[in-house]
């Protein structure tokens, strides 16, 4: 059997077709932790951001698996709260409740022109030196 250029072809997209399923489908299991995903499936991180970068069905399976991986740490937090553990009140609070003055620093926005320029002069001669 002849193997011709394009028999090659297909067996690389299948073999990554397959690869791409055993991805996503230990996905959750390893938390979406990249590293551990790739040596799993015995690709290259740049192999992934390959992927990512030209296969939108693949990139949008795995924005779904990150979607639930999030929903299941939201339920995680929710049960924390439920059980009135300070840490995770605070953390909701801070990161939800902004609005309502949990802010652990002012952000101020500003819009509009700003109407005064300043100038520092250092030293007698303006380089910071006196002589």
């Amino acid at each position: 059997m002849t193997v011709t250029k394009r028999t090659a072809n297909k067996k690389q997209r299948d073999r990554a077709a397959i690869s791409k399923k055993k991805f996503l489908s230990l996905y959750a299991d390893y938390k979406g932790n990249v590293s551990k995903l790739c040596a799993a499936v015995h690709i290259s991180r740049n192999c992934y951001y390959e992927w990512l970068k030209n296969d939108d069905v693949f990139k949008a399976k795995c924005g779904e698996a990150f979607e639930a991986i999030v929903d299941h740490v939201e339920d995680k937090l929710r049960q924390l709260i439920d059980a009135a553990e300070p840490s995770a009140i605070y953390f909701f609070l801070k990161c939800r409740a902004k609005t309502r003055g949990y802010v652990e620093r002012q952000e101020v926005e500003h819009s509009g022109e700003i109407a005064h320029t300043l100038t520092f002069k250092f030293g007698e001669n303006g380089n910071g030196h006196d002589k």
